[in-house]
């Protein structure tokens, strides 16, 4: 008998909406996760074929050793969407395969659903495929705050990121579910009440 293709359930949001904090308590429940801006980041480290590429288009400073030059790169893409675009062209084909390599091998084990997290799922196209997606918001004056903890970046760098991705609501005709992650409204009954909506257990 085939395997029965477990159910995919994309998470988007903005820089700073929290999505890594909300995807930790899906894991926890026991549901595998894909991260796609961190595989993206070990693909352009470990992907020889990839990494090859980047040096070409970017020069040696997009590499330090051979971890990935964040600040460099992050430096010229948000500077110039050209080319952003050119960069993404590279490694979302590439993310793109290790997660289809990835659903397989969690469809092999059986679990009923998959998410995977990405800021750039509307944005990219790539929530063409999944069975729902789910938004995960903050106001911008909390998610300012948090990148500016998190990343240490002055508050003309945030905007520089920010204004690479689409506001909230111009992704959110796309999704069919919203999550408020404003450190205020509790986030596991809305969990709670996201897995009842996808008809999934949610073990918590």
């Amino acid at each position: 008998m085939p395997l029965q293709r477990p159910r995919l359930v994309g998470m988007t949001g903005g820089i700073g909406a929290g999505k890594s904090y909300i995807l930790r308590l899906i894991e926890e429940a026991g549901y595998p996760a894909y991260q796609a801006d961190l595989r993206a980041k070990a693909l352009m480290e470990g992907d020889a074929e990839l990494r090859a590429a980047i040096l070409a288009e970017f020069g040696p400073e997009a590499y330090t050793g051979e971890q990935l030059n964040r600040a460099y790169l992050a430096s010229v893409i948000f500077a110039q969407p050209q080319r952003r675009a050119r960069l993404n062209a590279l490694v979302h084909p590439r993310t793109l395969q290790d997660f289809q390599q990835w659903v397989l091998m969690r469809t092999q084990e059986g679990y009923p659903a998959l998410f995977k997290e990405a800021a750039l799922t509307v944005e990219a196209g790539a929530y063409r495929g999944l069975d729902a997606l789910v938004l995960v918001y903050a106001p911008l004056q909390v998610r300012l705050q948090r990148i500016s903890q998190r990343d240490g970046l002055d508050l003309s760098a945030i905007r520089e990121r920010l204004r690479s991705q689409w506001p909230e609501w111009q992704k959110l005709p796309f999704a069919q579910y919203l999550i408020v992650n404003d450190g205020l409204l509790p986030v596991e009954p809305q969990l709670k009440a996201l897995f009842a909506f996808l008809a999934l257990p949610f073990p918590r």
